[in-house]
């Protein structure tokens, strides 16, 4: 009788994003950089305080990713991160599968969910908890725009 071996099958696409650290990440990056420690690899969980930031998960949280890549800039770092899951409104862990631009008519925040806004059914808007998706970025690439994570 033969042994079937399982895995090795279709890992699909990574997708790669850039972030910048929030101040806690910062530190802690300083800080391994300083001791010639490894930063590739670092866990990180995405935050509502900047458009695409960052920051180090707590003990015990969901990693919403890994640092791939980083580079210093004249105030902090660009870091390239492997993205694997975002936290939706909810609280729901879900996993990325893509990065949505979209117009807006009503301004959101980062963190919240995406719904249709008005009654053109054109432009999105964010909710708190009730809508799809996880706005990262606000008036991006320009105002009256947006971009969720899907």
């Amino acid at each position: 009788m033969a042994i079937l071996t399982a895995g090795g099958g279709d890992r699909g696409l990574q997708l790669n994003v850039s972030f910048t650290p929030d101040a806690t990440l910062k530190a802690e990056i300083d800080a391994l950089v300083a001791a010639g420690t490894k930063v590739i690899g670092k866990v990180i969980k995405i935050t509502t305080g900047a458009n695409y930031e960052c920051t180090s998960p707590a003990d015990g949280e969901v990693a919403h990713g890994r640092i791939i890549d980083y580079r210093p800039t004249t105030t902090s770092y660009r870091l390239t991160v492997e993205l694997w899951f975002y936290t939706n409104g909810a609280g729901t862990v879900l996993p990325v599968t893509r990065i949505v631009n979209a117009e807006y008519e009503t301004e959101p925040s980062l963190g919240e969910t995406v719904l249709v806004d008005g009654s053109t059914y054109r432009p999105l808007k964010g909710d708190a908890s009730g809508g799809v998706g996880f706005v990262i970025g606000v008036d991006t690439p320009g105002t009256g725009r947006f971009d969720f994570l899907m």
